[in-house]
């Protein structure tokens, strides 16, 4: 008989990503993604010349360098920053500003508006990071920004609920044809722009390999995925619907 394949656990839904900065003989980072049933990482930068030894266009090119690693998690939808340091490396407050300064678009209310949060420790390897998942100051940032988010969340939905440029559609069935439009470089049909849906909606789901597939070709095609906890605000809302609402962009502006 032959030897069973291994199941993959689940990793759940994206929650935040975690940037670890750190100082060898160079300045070092290390991106995570951190999923609702798991962490998953680590991919590792070296960012060149300690901090305190650079200057300020170093800081500038050092600082644009971590807001393209964290991009493409905060165009898909992740909401929270998490940042690991050392005490005695004093990252944040510059970032934060630099931040403020030349991205405001991660400030503004709606779909990249992100939280930002410092944990002053050395994070390098998994084990480290599975070890603070177990202090309560973590748990409790956590618990915070899923309830947080999802309260802000509401406001957005309602508003693309009563916005007339948008088609609102309850299953993937009745969305998939605009998604097939979106990959054949010709058309001209508007893009899919907002898939909302419950944690419970993807754990029961019936045809959960077609679900996958649409989340996945959604995904990379950049539209904008968000899954919430049943239990939150956002998540009671969606409930009514079934779990699941996507929003399509029409250029139609007299959408019933």
């Amino acid at each position: 008989m032959g030897k069973q394949r291994k199941k993959p656990s689940k990793r759940g839904y994206p929650v935040a990503v975690a940037l670890s900065i750190y100082e060898k003989k160079e300045l070092q980072a290390t991106l995570w993604q951190i999923f609702s049933s798991r962490i998953q990482g680590a991919q590792n930068y070296n960012l060149g010349r300690k901090f305190q030894n650079s200057d300020e266009k170093q800081k500038y090119h050092f600082f644009e360098t971590l807001v393209n690693i964290i991009r493409p998690e905060i165009r898909q939808g992740v909401k929270a920053l998490i940042l690991f340091h050392p005490r005695d490396l004093d990252i944040s407050t510059p970032f934060l500003e630099h931040l403020q300064k030349h991205h405001q678009w991660l400030f503004r209310q709606g779909k990249h508006q992100i939280t930002l949060q410092t944990f002053h420790r050395r994070i390098k390897t998994l084990a480290d990071i599975k070890i603070l998942q177990e202090m309560p100051e973590y748990a409790s940032f956590f618990a915070d920004l899923l309830l947080n988010e999802a309260e802000s969340a509401l406001d957005f939905f309602e508003d693309l609920m009563n916005n007339p440029h948008f088609s609102i559609y309850y299953t993937f069935e009745e969305a998939e044809p605009y998604l097939k439009d979106l990959r054949d470089p010709k058309s001209k049909s508007s893009p899919l722009e907002y898939i909302f849906l419950t944690s419970l909606f993807r754990e029961t789901c019936r045809k959960k390999q077609h679900m996958n597939n649409f989340l996945q070709m959604a995904q990379n095609l950049g539209v904008h995925i968000k899954t919430f906890d049943s239990d939150t605000p956002m998540g009671a809302r969606l409930s009514q619907f079934g779990g699941l609402v996507i929003f399509h962009k029409s250029t139609n502006n007299n959408i019933g």
